[in-house]
């Protein structure tokens, strides 16, 4: 006969059903019942919750506890209460194995509290192959459509390169970096050439809006530059675009400039670090120079200019998309001033809007050959 805890009257040899409270363990009735309760406060394993405990107690097998069957609802789909108590039992022995189990592990962590490596630490400690690199994997992921975030496709892809290769892992002094590309549907694999971005290779000193070497050379690259032509940066704020075009067209004159005497400290000890570098190899210097000026108005002659490439404020960090308005008129009209017939130009800006209505507004005529990013 099987009741629930809230009838009155209990007949002998009674099942006995109930649910402990959520978070509770698992506790033996009977004598044991607060050595039991000492025993499960010092233990390090948690319950699991909203999980039904059935509490089966007979003459042979003491109580036995095991989570998640509920024997009301078995003993109403068999019909048959042997079969209850076969399942209580089995699933109560289970259950005690388990919670024997956790205990013991959790002794073992405290044991070992002391500073000394557990169990799973040694295994891990004796697989280390001192003859194997060491490696990680880095991800960059590209798409709103994957069920999975770089986190862990960098841990699956890190833990198919060490099973196949049989290499370490090692996140910090690493000797290998595998970088993963996913861009939507599209995924490539390469090796790390380098311990740093190369946005380091040729800058000691950056500023707040410090472009990268790969954007200076396409915008260079877009002026189709040849030797002996004169390019100018009137806002160049490190230096990197001149620095640059002297590195990649070595016989042309880089002349660039700014108006914050910090910034062009920083321009100074970028082409001086690279300088050093550059004799040590006997390599020459660079064929590059700053002046501290207004971009608005340029201390150069009408007409000595070649190529214009400069990154404009965007109006977010410096200034604003107000001082824009004011300030990009100005800039373009000195170019026109000091650049020599057919001089081209690239400018790098955000704030389209207002470029596109400074270059309006001047009557240029804008075709195919002009891109506006």
């Amino acid at each position: 006969m099987i009741v629930s805890p809230g009838d009155e009257k209990l007949p002998a040899n009674t099942v006995i059903i109930e649910d402990l409270p959520q978070k509770s363990k698992p506790i033996s009735a009977g004598d044991n019942l607060l050595q039991e309760q000492d025993k499960l406060q010092t233990s390090s394993t948690q319950s699991e919750e909203h999980h039904h405990i059935a509490a089966v107690k007979n003459e042979t097998s003491g109580v036995n506890v095991c989570p998640g069957v509920n024997l009301t609802v078995m003993k109403d789909i068999t019909g048959d209460q042997a079969i209850v108590d076969s399942v209580g039992e089995t699933l109560g022995t289970q259950w005690d194995e388990m919670h024997e189990k956790s205990r013991n592990d959790g002794n073992a962590q405290q044991d070992n509290s002391s500073g000394e490596s557990t169990p799973q630490l040694e295994t891990q400690k004796s697989k280390h192959d001192a003859t194997k690199p060491t490696f990680r994997v880095t991800c960059n992921r590209a798409g709103e459509n994957h069920s999975f975030d770089s986190m862990s496709a960098a841990a699956s892809f890190g833990s198919a390169v060490q099973t196949y290769f049989g290499w370490n892992v090692d996140m910090k002094n690493f000797d290998i970096e595998v970088i993963l590309n996913i861009d939507n549907e599209e995924v490539s694999v390469g090796i790390g050439l380098t311990r740093e971005s190369l946005h380091y290779r040729n800058l000691v000193a950056f500023g707040p809006t410090t472009l990268r070497p790969t954007i200076c050379h396409n915008m260079l690259r877009m002026c189709k530059i040849r030797d002996g032509h004169i390019v100018c940066d009137p806002m160049c704020g490190t230096g990197s675009i001149s620095i640059q075009g002297s590195l990649a067209w070595p016989k042309t004159f880089q002349l660039c400039g700014e108006n914050h005497p910090k910034a062009l400290e920083k321009v100074s000890l970028n082409t001086q670090a690279l300088n050093l570098k550059r004799t040590s190899r006997n390599q020459g210097t660079l064929k590059t120079d700053a002046l501290r000026w207004d971009a608005c108005h340029l201390p150069i002659r009408d007409s000595m200019v070649d190529i214009f490439v400069t990154d404009l404020p965007f109006g977010n960090r410096i200034g604003s998309r107000v001082d824009n308005r004011k300030l990009y008129p100005k800039i373009l009209d000195e170019m026109a001033r000091v650049g020599r017939a057919g001089a081209r130009a690239c400018l790098l800006t955000e704030d389209k809007t207002n470029i596109v209505k400074v270059v309006k507004a001047a009557l240029l005529l804008i075709t195919s050959k002009y891109i506006l990013l």
